[in-house]
């Protein structure tokens, strides 16, 4: 295993540009990002959203590529009513990993918040990750939303 080593600014962005996660340049090991994301989730579902914030903003520094930190970032974001921020983070799990459920979480977020471009990028992304009868319907409830949304909010 490294040895951990400190990281100036311009290292962590060189090696960010890089596309490296800063846990790898910084020699910190798997099992540690692990043990912050198993904290993370603890604090998250004993609703200590601040301290769970604190260690996911840890977590998308240090492990900026994984859709989980991105994702569970949402979630608490969420709860603690910052509902435009998580829309951000579910965006950036999103992109990470596409899936139909971030997808659908997005869109219906995003809609809720009047937000076209979030709302329609969710859509993209379940339109392309639909699998199951039940998701193509979900889809098309979106679709309806959406549409509702976009023709009351205009351009």
């Amino acid at each position: 295993m490294n040895e951990p080593q400190k990281l100036d600014f311009l290292t962590a962005a060189k090696a960010i540009e890089q596309g490296k996660n800063l846990h790898e340049v910084a020699g910190l090991s798997r099992d540690f990002i692990r043990l912050l994301y198993a904290t993370a989730v603890g604090q998250y579902e004993s609703g200590q959203y601040i301290d769970a914030l604190e260690s996911l903003h840890q977590l998308t520094v240090l492990d900026n590529r994984n859709a989980d930190n991105w994702a569970l970032l949402g979630n608490c974001l969420l709860r603690m009513g910052m509902f435009a921020e998580a829309v951000t983070a579910w965006r950036v799990a999103l992109s990470a990993a596409p899936s139909f459920a971030t997808a659908a979480t997005v869109t219906r977020t995003a809609v809720a918040l009047k937000n076209k471009e979030a709302s329609a990028e969710g859509l993209i992304v379940a339109r392309l990750h639909r699998k199951t009868p039940e998701q193509f319907a979900e889809y098309e409830a979106l679709l309806d939303s959406w549409n509702l949304m976009a023709s009351a909010v205009g351009d």
